[in-house]
């Protein structure tokens, strides 16, 4: 039987414990300061705690997984941290989460529609370190070079007892066909594959983060995967599919 892990619905098993199994790039490389400054990290307010990651794509927008929205971080206390590889980072910028809007199509049974925007109160100080990026304005065909996914999620599977890394890492993929991705999903309307080898790829925690082209443009959020890094494809929503959602909602 194959198990489709939805990444951030793993993101908090366990609460008592405070354990965070969100996904983080398995495989991949450490990020430099100033690499990735479109990459967020949406955390709960009173420790840090990271549960997903995001794309900044405006001074107060933020594009994420509709899944990210999780009933252990209430709004008020939701923030989203901008500016830093480490989620610690006290000169991080740290802002307030105004509105969480989820697609009306989002199916969390069968994992569609897989997308929200974020709205922040305030608005991002873009700077050398923060910086948004354009949405996808074209289909991104099977096996063009050049695309990024990043995030902060586990490093491996099963989960270290240490937990997980506090440092952004990224790993370069590629996007397979439909096709060749068929045999491993029922529902590929509005997803985007990827598929790097076994033992790199995306884990828990790294959802919701961006999947980017060669010319920064966002193409992908990063929404489920067979556990992490088994060598079986990892799965994205389509921004262009969902292009006038996130639009229509932006700020």
């Amino acid at each position: 039987m194959k198990v489709l892990l939805v990444l951030a619905l793993c993101a908090f098993l366990g609460t008592t414990q405070g354990r965070s199994l969100d996904t983080k790039i398995v495989g991949g490389y450490e990020a430099a300061p100033g690499q990735f400054t479109y990459q967020v990290s949406l955390q709960r307010d009173v420790d840090h705690y990271h549960f997903c990651g995001g794309t900044i794509i405006s001074s107060k927008t933020v594009v994420t997984a509709a899944h990210c929205k999780v009933d252990y971080v209430e709004l008020p206390n939701m923030r989203v941290m901008a500016g830093a590889i480490n989620i610690h980072d006290p000169n991080a910028q740290r802002h307030v989460v105004s509105q969480f809007i989820i697609h009306p199509e989002y199916n969390s049974s069968l994992i569609t529609s897989d997308i929200a925007v974020v709205i922040i109160e305030d608005t991002f100080e873009f700077n050398d370190l923060v910086q948004p990026i354009n949405l996808v304005n074209r289909i991104v065909p099977p096996y063009e070079g050049g695309v990024v996914t990043s995030g902060w999620g586990y490093t491996e599977y099963p989960y270290p007892p240490s937990g997980a890394p506090v440092d952004l890492k990224y790993l370069p993929v590629n996007i397979i066909s439909d096709d060749e991705c068929a045999p491993f999903s029922y529902y590929l309307e509005g997803k985007i594959c990827t598929l790097h080898s076994k033992g790199n790829g995306v884990c828990s925690g790294d959802s919701g983060g961006p999947l980017v082209s060669s010319n920064r443009e966002l193409v992908g959020v990063t929404s489920s995967a067979f556990l992490c890094a088994t060598g079986k494809p990892d799965f994205f929503t389509d921004v262009y599919v969902f292009k006038s959602f996130v639009e229509q909602n932006m700020q």
